[in-house]
């Protein structure tokens, strides 16, 4: 019964193993970002991220009033925007997707 119960247990920690091998040591974080070239309509986006393993990151953008602007794929982004109401102030996140995830980072107001 002993070796049964320690068989048992090796085997669910051996499972436990496995499952937690997935994806779970990505990390990833906005080291700077900014608003430049701020006009009445437009702005300028930028980001800088690190990632533990920059190969598995596969979209890279900024989410201002519920719509995603993509970014060329690289540690430091950037997109211009256009089309932007005078006199309002708006919110920008950063979002990055990798390793079937999404992290939607807060990045500033403009």
């Amino acid at each position: 019964m002993r070796q049964l119960l320690t068989l048992f247990t090796l085997f669910i920690v051996a499972l436990i193993g496995v499952a937690c091998d997935k994806e779970e040591d990505f990390t990833c974080r906005v080291v700077e970002s900014e608003a430049t070239d701020i006009t009445t309509t437009s702005v300028t986006l930028e980001a800088t991220i690190n990632t533990s393993d920059f190969s598995k990151v596969e979209r890279v953008g900024f989410m201002v009033d519920n719509e995603f602007y993509r970014a060329e794929l690289s540690r430091i982004f950037s997109v211009e925007i256009n089309g932007l109401k005078p006199n309002k102030t708006y919110e920008y996140r950063i979002v990055i997707y990798a390793v079937g995830d999404v992290w939607n980072i807060e990045g500033g107001k403009f």
